[in-house]
């Protein structure tokens, strides 16, 4: 793909859309060559030290159970973007899957806001598959949306588990009034 044309031939020349998905996809890799977390420099200084704590946990304790895993903490998405950013996120996925020559590559993309919405992938030969029960914008047993410091370790134990055909977790208990 060329700085003027589109990665969706059906597009012709490439969008501001494009444009900036590359950009995030460059930094993705960027920090993925080094290291299996990335977060996005704009919701950094946004985030706590205990939401970043519980995802750089998460994230280290997944990967050390057998499956090459890439976590991606990024901005919100608009929901008009969502079939570019699906078409996005699966071929990053798959991408990895590639790169690693691993049986099985487990990703996950969460946007990092009051309430985390995630896209978690276990992918294989076949491709990207998200998980069943795997919803991007996940409650937990109390009904509330989870936030990202419970959201990714939810989501990532719910990779593990799909990949390694384990029973999926349970919810996480979370009330936001305790």
């Amino acid at each position: 793909v060329t700085p003027t044309e589109s990665a969706h031939p059906r597009v012709g020349a490439m969008t501001t859309t494009d444009r900036l998905l590359g950009q995030l996809r460059d930094r993705i890799r960027g920090a993925w060559d080094t290291g299996p977390l990335f977060v996005d420099p704009i919701i950094e200084p946004g985030l706590t030290d205990r939401q970043r704590s519980a995802v750089e946990t998460a994230t280290g304790e997944a990967a050390t159970l057998g499956f090459p895993v890439f976590v991606a903490l990024v901005p919100p998405i608009g929901y008009r973007y969502q079939d570019e950013w699906d078409a996005f996120t699966a071929d990053l996925a798959y991408e990895m899957f590639d790169q690693t020559g691993a049986d099985t590559t487990l990703v996950l993309f969460s946007e990092a806001e009051s309430a985390a919405r995630s896209k978690g992938y276990v992918v294989d030969e076949n491709g990207p598959a998200v998980p069943p029960n795997s919803d991007q914008l996940q409650v937990s047993s109390t009904g509330d949306f989870l936030p990202v410091e419970l959201a990714v370790p939810f989501h990532l134990t719910t990779l593990v588990a799909a990949a390694k055909g384990d029973p999926l977790p349970p919810l996480p208990d979370f009330d936001p009034v305790d």
